[in-house]
């Protein structure tokens, strides 16, 4: 018996399972803005949409969204891996993402060196040119 078998027979409740890897180099796989309408169809299903309590049980990382979505419960149940990330927001550059509030800091050394300088580093006009909002 797997277990969330075995969470849903001890706890005698619903459970929802979503496991998304914002890590992997996996296109849209990670936590986004369509996952709430995935939820939300879900949950459509279920006779009552509004439970008395609800629990998020964390076996991997929770960032950001997934963070702020385990804050919002009335239970955090984690397991020896398992743990809550910075909420804060992010930007893709390239293949990798990073703190947007990092990314800031990073330009604005870069924009005063350049205007020292009189001119940008070509590598980091290319990491730059790289940014893309997620």
């Amino acid at each position: 018996m797997g277990y969330m078998s075995e969470y849903i027979k001890l706890r005698k409740t619903f459970a929802l399972l979503y496991v998304t890897a914002i890590t992997k180099p996996i296109p849209d796989i990670a936590l986004g803005q369509d996952d709430y309408y995935i939820i939300h169809d879900l949950l459509r299903g279920v006779n009552s949409p509004k439970f008395d309590q609800i629990s998020f049980v964390v076996s991997g990382e929770a960032k950001n969204a997934g963070t702020i979505m385990v804050l919002s419960g009335d239970d955090i149940l984690m397991t020896e891996s398992g743990s809550l990330g910075a909420i804060d927001a992010q930007v893709k550059i390239g293949r990798f993402v990073v703190s947007a509030h990092d990314y800031i800091e990073w330009t604005e050394q870069e924009r005063q060196e350049a205007v020292k300088l009189g001119k940008l580093n070509p590598f980091d006009a290319t990491i730059i040119a790289q940014i893309i909002i997620p």
